[in-house]
């Protein structure tokens, strides 16, 4: 028995309705002799053919998405957020560990902005760029570093960030939140 597994990205909705699949490949069925008498391997051509599969593609619905919805497909995702300090002065950069976990495809996860996420523009600068993220070795999450700036003495915690997903199983968007991290904040 042989598995093969590919992969598809689907670009629209609709219904996918490749050929059926098939595969040849020629085989080692056992061993014969050549004109020398030397024992050869002898090979047959095989050919399995599967049936074929339709797949209805569905758009994700436009109403009741929220802001901090980006590409999160699955179930029971969760946000923890880390602040790599918690004392800092006006101006001070400081570096948001975002780690998002969830049963669903998180190689190609991407982190909404950081302001949708509720982060806001008024007391924190962000880059205009989302960070790319790494996968965590055991593939059940990926970390994402986003390094912010404090603008405003107004600033006494980096408030609980939203974080939204669709549900396939539901058919809904799910929104799942960070703890709030207080900080302690002196003139630039």
């Amino acid at each position: 028995r042989f598995r093969f597994h590919f992969g598809l990205t689907p670009n629209k909705p609709g219904v996918l309705a490749p050929p059926a699949p098939r595969v040849v490949a020629e085989l080692q069925t056992g061993y014969g002799h050549d004109s020398f008498g030397f024992q050869v391997p002898q090979s047959q051509l095989f050919q399995a053919v599967a049936k074929p599969v339709k797949v209805e593609l569905r758009a994700l619905p436009q109403s009741g998405r929220p802001a901090s919805f980006k590409n999160a497909v699955g179930q029971a995702f969760a946000i923890e957020v880390q602040a790599g300090r918690t004392v800092v002065r006006v101006g001070d950069p400081i570096e948001l560990r975002v780690l998002l976990r969830g049963k669903g495809r998180l190689a190609g996860l991407i982190l909404p902005d950081v302001a949708a996420m509720g982060l806001s523009p008024t007391l924190f600068s962000a880059p205009e760029e989302p960070p790319s993220g790494e996968l965590l070795d055991d593939g059940k999450g990926k970390l994402f570093r986003v390094s912010v700036r404090l603008r405003s003495l107004d600033a006494k915690e980096i408030p609980a960030l939203s974080f939204s997903y669709f549900d396939p199983e539901t058919g809904k968007y799910d929104t799942v939140q960070s703890q709030p991290i207080a900080l302690s904040v002196k003139g630039s």
